[in-house]
């Protein structure tokens, strides 16, 4: 045994080494199957770890079910079109990764590195992703339905078209984030960073974010209708011809914010810092000012 190891720890050609790949690969799933020798995946884990043999492998238009990647370095690795579902990539460095209509339902990518992945297309259906690195990934178009984002960093990451309804993204950091025609309705987002995003078109029905961050954001045309906007920060906000009817913004700070042609009717705007912000030709019927701060 220990000769073997020997051997494969010098191994340096590359093409031995996709050759071990696709080997090592077969044999967890073997054992993983039969239940077998859990000592032996432990010691091929730690091999991988040590070799990095799985950086900028290809798993493209894999069947990968389950598969577990835990703490694994896959930079630059190819899973364009693969089959992923309840993989385990926690804890993985899937920076500079491929991803794109991969299926990634209810995979585990908690605290796992996916700066600048690529994951246009993909499902991301019950994934969990708290505190995972997204900064500057591309997932538009993705479905990320029902995922978890706790506490995860999508700054500057493009979100344009993805679909985030029932998604818990507490405390997410979202900023300079492009969420233009995003769909998020019920969703999670108290205390959620979205300064400077852009939420052009974006769909927020109904959604909570409540102390959310949305300083200098571009709201235009945004549907924020019965959302929770409680004590959210909004200063300097476009909210030009933005859906606000019905939507309980109580406390929130809106100074300086654009509000043009915006929709507030049947609005709750009790206590809102709305110093030098331009309500021209806004919809107020029925909107509740009571202790507002209007200059």
């Amino acid at each position: 045994m220990v000769r073997t190891r020997s051997i494969i720890d010098s191994v340096s050609n590359q093409d031995v080494k996709s050759h071990l790949r696709k080997r090592i690969l077969f044999l967890i799933l073997v054992l993983r199957r039969q239940d077998l020798i859990w000592e032996m995946i432990d010691h091929i884990f730690n091999f991988i770890k040590k070799e990095s043999l799985f950086v900028e492998a290809d798993f493209s238009n894999k069947r990968l079910i389950g598969v577990v990647f835990k703490g694994i370095d896959l930079r630059g690795a190819n899973f364009n079109g693969s089959i992923l579902r309840t993989c385990d990539f926690s804890q993985a460095n899937l920076t500079d990764a491929k991803m794109k209509k991969a299926d990634l339902e209810y995979a585990d990518l908690s605290r796992a590195d996916l700066s600048r992945t690529d994951m246009r297309g993909s499902t991301l259906f019950g994934a969990n992703l708290e505190k995972a690195n997204l900064q500057e990934a591309q997932l538009w178009y993705s479905n990320m339905t029902d995922t978890v984002l706790v506490s995860a960093n999508l700054f500057r990451a493009d979100l344009r078209m993805v679909v985030l309804n029932c998604s818990d993204m507490f405390g997410a950091n979202l900023s300079q984030a492009d969420l233009t025609g995003s769909i998020i309705v019920e969703a999670e987002m108290s205390e959620v960073n979205l300064e400077k995003a852009n939420l052009e078109k974006a769909v927020l029905s109904e959604s909570h974010l409540f102390m959310a961050n949305l300083h200098g954001a571009n709201l235009v045309k945004c549907k924020l209708e019965m959302s929770n906007l409680v004590s959210a920060n909004l200063s300097e906000a476009n909210m030009e011809r933005a859906d606000l009817g019905g939507a309980n913004c109580r406390g929130a700070n809106m100074e300086r914010a654009r509000l043009v042609k915006t929709n507030l009717y049947g609005t709750r705007m009790k206590e809102v810092n709305l110093n030098k912000a331009n309500l021209k030709d806004t919809c107020l019927p029925k909107a509740n000012f009571k202790g507002a701060i209007i200059n």
